[in-house]
């Protein structure tokens, strides 16, 4: 009986301790990307109480187009509610960090803690982190002002016709791409190559069997995204 309260009464968070523990993830947050993803990104988190208590992050560059945020390449949302369905203020037994809104480059699964908020949230942050080369890929399409290429190892290629996955396939299998090649398009947009990746199928036993490739070009004025797939 004496474990099963015990086993009842772990929570991640008690109720009257959301507020100070989410304006604690709150100046994490924004103390923390600042430093992790640069200058050139605008970091939007705050607590709200109306309604039931909701903690926001928003990420940005500083320059989207017409000012308005979603028009950002590197445009991602999420949220962490911190109350029950119905709204009501309650202990929490484990909280989570949803993306509402994101770029369709970046594979993102929702993250959750039965520890802390701040547990959650260094989660994040970590994710963050391990992405950061996508997110400077969707931001920084040309190279002379990319911080993930370097002159070195990265190639300027011409794309011939209409910049669609067929054409993109046949460069590639005429001469395979690597991560940080330049495609340029007939009206001059670029693009970088940010993933290169094998697809593998395993079966019974473990053994393994390439099945082709997966590759992942991002840029342009928008923020295009193609992810291509070859036998």
């Amino acid at each position: 009986m004496d474990s099963l309260k015990s086993y009842i009464t772990e929570i991640a968070v008690k109720a009257s301790n959301i507020p100070s523990e989410a304006e604690r993830a709150v100046q994490k947050l924004q103390k923390e990307l600042t430093r992790i993803l640069g200058s050139r990104y605008v970091i939007r988190s705050r607590f709200s109480s109306n309604l039931g208590y909701t903690l926001y992050l928003r990420i940005i560059d500083t320059e989207p187009v017409n000012n308005i945020d979603q028009n950002s390449p590197v445009f991602m949302q999420f949220i962490m509610h911190l109350t029950n369905n119905y709204g009501k203020k309650e202990d929490i037994d484990k909280v989570s960090w949803e993306m509402t809104q994101g770029p369709r480059s970046l594979s993102y699964r929702k993250i959750s803690s039965a520890i802390s908020i701040e547990n959650a949230t260094d989660k994040l942050i970590q994710w963050l982190k391990q992405n950061k080369l996508k997110l400077d890929a969707l931001l920084y399409p040309l190279k002379e002002s990319s911080n993930i290429v370097s002159e070195n190892n990265s190639s300027e290629r011409k794309v011939n016709g209409i910049f669609n996955k067929e054409n993109i396939a046949k460069m590639h299998k005429s001469q395979p791409f690597e991560f940080g090649d330049i495609l340029v398009s007939r009206k001059n947009e670029k693009f970088t190559v940010t993933k290169v990746e094998p697809i593998k199928r395993i079966f019974p036993g473990g053994k393994t069997f390439n099945q082709g490739v997966a590759i992942d070009i991002v840029g342009g004025s928008r923020g295009k995204v193609f992810t291509i797939y070859l036998d």
